[in-house]
Parts: C-alpha cells; sequence; structure tokens
C-alpha cells in the first residue's frame, strides 16, 4: 500500500538573525538550535515546510533587512538567537493568520531578560509617543495567557515573530532601522498637500502670493502695513497648516531612538497593517537561567506596590489618573473580597457536609479520605508517656 502523500501548506521561511559575538559566530545557541529543529519536525508534520536562512553582522537592524530581502514564501519567521519555544510554535501562529483579523504582524509572548521581566511589547499612551508593555489587570487580563487568543498591540518584539510579506511590499525601504522615530511618509505628504489633495503646498502658497494688491485686499493684523487678498475660510485652513508643519518639526527633533523591530510596527500601522501578540504561544528569553513571561505577572502580584508604579508611570500625573488607579484598586480588593467570601462559605458547607458523613476536609477545601478514629486507635496516657521518655534519651 503506497504512503498517502503529503500536501505542502505553506513554505516559510526561519529567519535567524545572528548577533556578531564569539558564542554565536556560526549558529544560534544550542537551546534554540533544539527547539528550532523540533519546530521544523512538527510543521512538516503538519505539511508546512521551512526554509531557513542567517544573517551575521554587528547591525542587528541590518541582518533583519537582509533576512526579509532573502525570504522564499509569503511569511517569515524571525527567531532570535536566545529564546527557546514550544514545536508548535509555528502551526499555532500560522493557524491564527486565517482567523479575523487576519493579523500580518503576529508576535509570540516573550518577556525581556532583566528583572522584572516585562513582556517585549508596547501599546501607545494617550499622546502616542511613548509605549510601555502590557500589565497584568491593568490592559490584560492573565487569565487569557493560556486562552489562546489573540490581542493588538502598538508594537512587539522580534524575539519569535511572524511576518507577512505585504509589510514589507507596503512600508517603504528601508523596513528596519535603529533610529528616533521619524514622522511618516504618508503624514508628511498629508501636510504638503492642501486640504483637498489636489494642490501641493507650495503651488498653494504661490498662488495666493499672487493675490496681494493695493486694492481690494484684507488686513493682516500680525504684520501692520501688509495685507492679503485671503478668504476667511482659506486663513483658517493656513492656521491649521502652519499647525502641521511645526508639528512634523517636532517629531523630527525626536532625542530617542526606537529599536528596529518597533519601527517596523509603527511604520506598518502608518499604512493599516496592526501588530498582534498570541497568548497561546509563548518564548523563553534564555539568560543564565530560563526566564519566562509568568515572571513578571509573579513579580507584580508580590507587592502591591510594583502593580502601581508599573500603571503610574504609563500615565501622566493628574487627579484624574489617580483617581482611575485608585478606582481599579478598589475594584480589585471588592472583588478579592467577595471572592474569598465565596470560599468561605464553600469550605463552611463541604465541612458541614463532611462532618455529617465522616469525610475529613483540608485546608484547601478538598475532602480527604473517611476520618474515622476508634477509642481503640487512640493513643493512651501510658504510651505517650512512654514516647516521652524514649525522647528524652
Amino acid at each position: 500500500m503506497s504512503e498517502e502523500k503529503k500536501v505542502c501548506r505553506e513554505i516559510v521561511t526561519v529567519g535567524l538573525p545572528l548577533p556578531n559575538l564569539l558564542e554565536y559566530t556560526a549558529d544560534v545557541s544550542r537551546e534554540t538550535r533544539e527547539c528550532l529543529n523540533n519546530m521544523k519536525h512538527f510543521s512538516k508534520k503538519h505539511g508546512v515546510e521551512t526554509h531557513e536562512i542567517r544573517a551575521r553582522s554587528i547591525n542587528v537592524a541590518a541582518n533583519h533587512s537582509s533576512l526579509v530581502e532573502k525570504m522564499i514564501g509569503d511569511w517569515i519567521l524571525i527567531v532570535g538567537s536566545d529564546h527557546s519555544f514550544s514545536p508548535e510554535t509555528l502551526v499555532n501562529l500560522l493557524d491564527a493568520t486565517q482567523a479575523p483579523p487576519y493579523p500580518k504582524i503576529l508576535g509570540t509572548i516573550c518577556n525581556y531578560r532583566v528583572a522584572p521581566y516585562r513582556w517585549t511589547n508596547g501599546v501607545a499612551d494617550e499622546s502616542g509617543e511613548r509605549f510601555f508593555p502590557l500589565v497584568p489587570y491593568y490592559n490584560v487580563d492573565p487569565a487569557i495567557m493560556s486562552s489562546g487568543e489573540i490581542q493588538e498591540v502598538d508594537v512587539v518584539g522580534s524575539g519569535v515573530t511572524l511576518y507577512h510579506r505585504s509589510v514589507f511590499d507596503t512600508v517603504p525601504y528601508p523596513h528596519f532601522t535603529y533610529e528616533p522615530r521619524r514622522p511618516s511618509m504618508l503624514e508628511i505628504e498629508e501636510v504638503l498637500r492642501d486640504w483637498d489633495g489636489d494642490e501641493r503646498f507650495d503651488e498653494m502658497l504661490e498662488r495666493l502670493s499672487g493675490k496681494i494688491g493695493e486694492d481690494d485686499r484684507y488686513a493682516c493684523d500680525d504684520t501692520p502695513g501688509i495685507s492679503y487678498h485671503l478668504s476667511d475660510a482659506d486663513a483658517i485652513r493656513l492656521k491649521e497648516k502652519a499647525k502641521g508643519l511645526r508639528r512634523l518639526l517636532a517629531k523630527f527633533r525626536r532625542p530617542s531612538s526606537i529599536g528596529m523591530d518597533f519601527q517596523i510596527c509603527l511604520k506598518a500601522r502608518d499604512y493599516g497593517i496592526k501588530s498582534y501578540l498570541h497568548w497561546g504561544v509563548q518564548t523563553h528569553h534564555l539568560t543564565l537561567e530560563h526566564t519566562t513571561p509568568l515572571r513578571y505577572v509573579q513579580w507584580v502580584e508580590s507587592d502591591r506596590k510594583n502593580w502601581k508604579g508599573e500603571v503610574m508611570s504609563r500615565n501622566d500625573l493628574t487627579f484624574e489618573s489617580i483617581a482611575v488607579v485608585r478606582k481599579l484598586e478598589e475594584d480589585a480588593n471588592r472583588k478579592r473580597k467577595e471572592w474569598e467570601e465565596e470560599v468561605r462559605k464553600y469550605r463552611e458547607e463541604e465541612k458541614n457536609e463532611a462532618d455529617s458523613e465522616g469525610i475529613g476536609v483540608d485546608d484547601s477545601g478538598r475532602q480527604g479520605e473517611r476520618i474515622v478514629v476508634t477509642q481503640d486507635e487512640r493513643p493512651s496516657a501510658e504510651t505517650t508517656e512512654q514516647d516521652a521518655k524514649i525522647e528524652d534519651h
């Protein structure tokens, strides 16, 4: 009987950006290589072929760009050299891309290698200029981590992340850069076009400059002696254009750089391509010990001050933001008390039922075996005295 022919569902490029370090000169870490081999074997059994390529230099952004240029197929999975993951990682990520919202950038849950092990993702504040990792019990429920759902974020690290080819076909080159966040080309073009999009801003200024005259003109309040023939609507629109130009100038003066993995997410967002996290796929970051995404949850839960500090660092210190945090704490404490009261009532009911049936219940509320102590099983006073003498000797 001939074997059943396996149909290739996808060809996915696995890109390995290797740092220019002695320990990773030829390949990824031993743990990562073992995970890669297991993932390739598992993926092939599920109809997914993989094509591995490498790029090595001291410029991490250049490594990523080189991998994208050499990718085969519609997807590329970027895998860092110091990560470990489960064999089904690639298959689970691909499955999630086949359902709404059909993500084109999909990352795994990964943490930084240093305490407190925050997650390598980010959501923007109200200004859209600062990015912070998700915080348990604030903008994500830790219970979702075992649900296998995906969640939209603004940026995601490229440690173990899946990208679709359309991202790089849409975002102008260079795709991966390490630099301060610049205004997008779309925003620049929007500011330099007029309100209808039919005329460039410089062309509009030339047209308006031709209307400067001595007669039938509107006085300019800011500069005495100079007058322009402008309608009230044009004057308002020009003021809006001036604001846009000042906004662009301020963005070009941003001092802080953003990582190349965050940059590609922000560039893609400008073109309507959103980034997502897959809560069902976790990645461990390798250091002297395996650090898991749960370490951050444990750190937040270990002290209420840790949680409050993480939340407050994401908001301006205003009366409104402080009131929001206090409200969250009050709601959490109320829910915790309600839960504890339910547990207490449940344990009392279980204990009463167990007492009536002669069944013991431990502190966790779990029923133990039937406990029946007869008179013969109880230690006598004489036996207890003899045991005490033996212990003294």
